[in-house]
């Protein structure tokens, strides 16, 4: 009987270690579907947090592009201007060299053609 009764220990010991590793495991088993939990909400949280920083900085950039588009078409209607300012006092210039000249160009051209020049 001391053999029946020494499996009997050895049994129940080795019933008692097979649960406490079951007990591990499942314990092990939980923390890690925690820790795989916590760590797709972080990505998610990163992800979200991605997004507000790239929303936020191209937000910046748009602004900034329409500052310098408005800027950078300003400076090109300040030049326009300047061009046709030129050109029209260039125009008025020459068309007053003109009324003052052409008796003189006409007399000129007569000449040479009469002439034969």
């Amino acid at each position: 009987m001391d053999t029946n009764k020494i499996i009997k220990e050895e049994s129940d010991s080795l019933g008692t270690v097979i649960k406490q590793l079951v007990d591990f495991d499942a314990r092990q088993r939980g923390l890690i579907a925690d820790d795989l939990a916590d760590r797709d909400n972080q990505r998610k949280e990163l992800a979200e947090r991605k997004a507000e920083i790239e929303a936020k900085y191209m937000k910046k950039a748009e602004e900034r592009l329409a500052k310098l588009e408005k800027s950078e078409n300003e400076r090109a209607d300040r030049a326009i201007k300047s061009i046709e300012n030129a050109s029209r006092k260039n125009i008025t210039e020459l068309e007053k060299t003109a009324e003052e000249n052409i008796d003189n160009w006409v007399r000129k051209i007569y000449k040479r053609t009469v002439d034969g020049e």
